[in-house]
């Protein structure tokens, strides 16, 4: 079997971005229960962050547990994780949550908290005592060195009545209810056509209706608006991976990786796919290590798979046979598990019958 044919012959595995649910929507009301440790995540100039943010707790020298996610105005409440997994798996009221709980979550004195967005630092809250209710506010730090935004420029100068069409379109896709929120977006940018966002919003409302090439139309007229907005590029590489155009997928998200290397980790996973797909091996595995090295909890498993493929092309077969490993540990219903783990059974033996390579890749 040649080093391609690694690739090839497994059952080829899609990379999923959020189309609808990626500006996050913690629902209403949780910051009314005063029996519950809250606080707020603020950007340095006192704005709410750009997303949905994950409220951490570290105890010691552990590792880092989820127990809050943001709302809109940056506000969070503490709760357990399987707390926070029962309120995303149902989007149920948070406050007939922490109602149903035996005893609101506490976290330990010496323990501290702080917020995670790619892109960004934290600062930290000590908890001295866990009784308190007010835990503060953390502030979060642009790192990333990028000239990118998450947030368009332009979008910001919109008309009060484009403005409204769009806020319309968002409450349309918190309900699902994609057709309105179509026809309230197509009024935003009809009213405002530098109105990246609502362009941006569009292609994954259409793209979400299986249309690629209106998708691709969005994203493209979001990027022309507003160069710097990083995410229409993200999405605009989903849809140039579905359509088969490799060489378009890499310069696309190199130009999204330049405008901000750390806060999109789909970005270098679909530049590693891209790059596999044209036979450039070497920068495939380096833009798979560094999608890997982003998503420390996983939310893009293939970055898993496609590294151990291109380590495997590479010669490394030890290297690709833990990365396939993990990905069939933080994947183990994917649809292509049982390619995988032949595969992987073949690496396995290669393993130990090739002479040992050196690893392909920085570590």
């Amino acid at each position: 079997m040649t080093r391609m044919s690694f690739w090839f012959g497994c059952v080829l595995i899609a990379v999923v971005v959020p189309l609808v649910a990626q500006r996050g929507n913690p629902v209403p009301g949780h910051m009314e229960i005063p029996t519950q440790m809250s606080g707020k995540v603020l950007m340095e100039d006192g704005s709410p962050p750009p997303e949905q943010v994950t409220v951490e707790k570290v105890c010691g020298g552990g590792v880092p547990e989820p127990v809050a996610r943001t709302d809109p105005k940056g506000g969070f409440v503490v709760r357990s994780r399987s707390e926070l997994n029962t309120v995303d798996a149902s989007q149920r009221s948070e406050t007939r949550s922490a109602r149903g709980s035996a005893a609101p979550t506490v976290i330990p004195a010496g323990c501290s908290v702080r917020a995670r967005l790619a892109g960004y630092q934290s600062s930290a809250i000590m908890v001295i005592n866990p009784k308190a209710v007010d835990l503060g506010t953390i502030i979060l730090r642009r790192t990333s060195g990028g000239e990118g935004t998450t947030v368009s420029v332009t979008s910001l100068k919109a008309p009060k009545n484009a403005q409204k069409a769009y806020d319309k379109a968002m409450k349309a896709l918190e309900k699902k209810k994609f057709d309105e929120a179509r026809t309230e977006l197509e009024k935003a940018t009809t009213s405002y056509p530098e109105y990246a966002d609502a362009w941006f919003e569009l292609g994954r409302v259409r793209q979400y209706s299986r249309e690629l090439g209106p998708a691709r139309e969005a994203y493209e007229q979001a990027i022309k608006t507003d160069p710097k907005f990083v995410k229409p590029y993200v999405q605009l590489a989903t849809v140039l991976n579905a359509e088969q155009k490799y060489a378009e997928l890499v310069n696309v998200t190199a130009t999204a990786i330049k405008l901000d290397p750390v806060s999109f980790p789909a970005a270098h996973l679909l530049n590693a796919m891209g790059n596999l797909r044209l036979g450039d091996i070497k920068a495939a595995a380096a833009s798979a290590q560094q999608a890997v090295k982003l998503d420390p909890e996983h939310a893009f498993p293939e970055a898993e798979y496609t590294l151990g493929v291109a380590l495997g092309n590479l010669g490394d077969y030890q290297g690709a046979a833990e990365h396939l490993r993990t990905y069939l540990q933080v994947a183990p219903d994917s649809p292509s598990a049982g390619a995988v783990k032949r595969q992987l059974a073949e690496f396995e033996q290669l393993a130990k019958t090739a002479p040992a390579a050196a690893p392909a890749t920085p570590r």
